[in-house]
């Protein structure tokens, strides 16, 4: 079986922060949403892809290239954002073999193998996967070719079960739309906990199974941890910061002494401040999101909030000659 992956998804007023990616590379738990979608469709035996994504589409498309990190073959199209969902597959795939169609800009737990295993289980060419009666924004789709329509933005967003005369296949995997921050907020504290069943966070546990470090991931020895956090890859995180509840630290992150971080979101490339208190946030560069109180703000001083490339280029430089192949090499040689 293929696979239409709709990840064309546009920025809209709900996310004022600037330099936030395309909904498709908004990162959980370490991955892009997309990157999730793409490993649930591996697991559901597709091997070949074809993703529809808005231009300008470079960034996403040097992320995940021809797919063969996946184990996959993926095939890009480019759209003015949003196309109509029937429209790609009808100018997409031209034979009346059943697709796998899905968004790959909203997070969803592992849907794709049971509702392929369903489909051919029972002889079924329109399969729609539900949620708690809510769109998972996955379809098998075949002779109702209409009912891809079904995945169409705004009325997934909408929430109600597929209108079309399809059946439904019903699972409890998990399904966040990303359609605000604080939608993104609560994801990506969720995500950490299993709440997208399935769907596995980046990095690895060491000493303690509640936290999860990323490759070349610095925690000074003073730090505090309570609770469950991940730490992206190249992230610092420096002397006497306390971590409790649920925190996400993306990769490229800066925490600094004595910041207190809890039950927040800290998007990869941001500075925290020595002594900043965190609680309930989702912080990019700059910007806070206080999930609690319904706030959000562009902070003006690169001593409390920023990205690390302004607080510290000096710093970003340092850590790029560091990952440069040769001096991985080296290091490796001489040890």
């Amino acid at each position: 079986m293929k696979a239409l992956v709709l990840a064309d998804r546009l920025h809209h007023a709900e996310t004022p922060i600037a330099g936030l990616p395309c909904p498709a590379m908004l990162p959980v738990a370490g991955k892009p949403v997309l990157e999730h979608c793409l490993e649930d469709i591996w697991e559901a035996g597709v091997r070949h892809a074809v993703l529809a994504v808005a231009q300008p589409s470079d960034a996403v498309v040097q992320a995940f290239g021809a797919g063969e990190r996946l184990g996959l073959r993926l095939d890009w199209l480019p759209t003015q954002g949003e196309a109509r969902p029937s429209a790609v597959l009808d100018a997409t795939f031209t034979d009346d073999d059943p697709v796998l169609v899905c968004r790959g800009d909203v997070m969803r737990g592992r849907f794709g193998r049971g509702l392929v295993d369903r489909a051919a289980r029972e002889g079924l060419r329109d399969l729609h996967a539900v949620d708690d009666d809510r769109p998972a924004g996955m379809a098998i789709v075949g002779d109702c070719r209409d009912s891809a329509d079904e995945l169409d933005w705004p009325r997934l967003r909408s929430g109600p079960p597929p209108r079309t005369a399809v059946r439904v296949h019903r699972m409890q995997a998990g399904v966040a739309l990303l359609e605000t921050l604080d939608a993104l907020h609560a994801a990506g504290l969720q995500a950490l906990h299993g709440r997208f069943a399935g769907t596995l966070p980046a990095g690895r546990a060491g000493f303690d199974p509640d936290t999860l470090t990323g490759p070349r991931a610095r925690l000074a020895r003073t730090v505090l941890v309570e609770g469950r956090a991940r730490i992206g890859r190249n992230a610092i995180v420096r002397d006497h910061v306390s971590i409790s509840g649920t925190v996400d630290i993306g990769q490229d992150c800066v925490i600094d002494v004595g910041a207190e971080v809890t039950d927040s979101v800290v998007m990869p490339g941001t500075y925290v401040g020595r002594g900043v208190r965190l609680r309930n946030a989702l912080v990019c560069g700059p910007w806070l999101l206080r999930a609690d109180l319904g706030s959000c703000k562009e902070v003006d001083d690169p001593q409390l909030l920023a990205r690390v490339i302004d607080h510290a280029p000096g710093l970003v430089r340092w850590v790029s000659r560091l990952l440069r192949p040769t001096a991985v090499a080296t290091s490796s040689a001489a040890s």
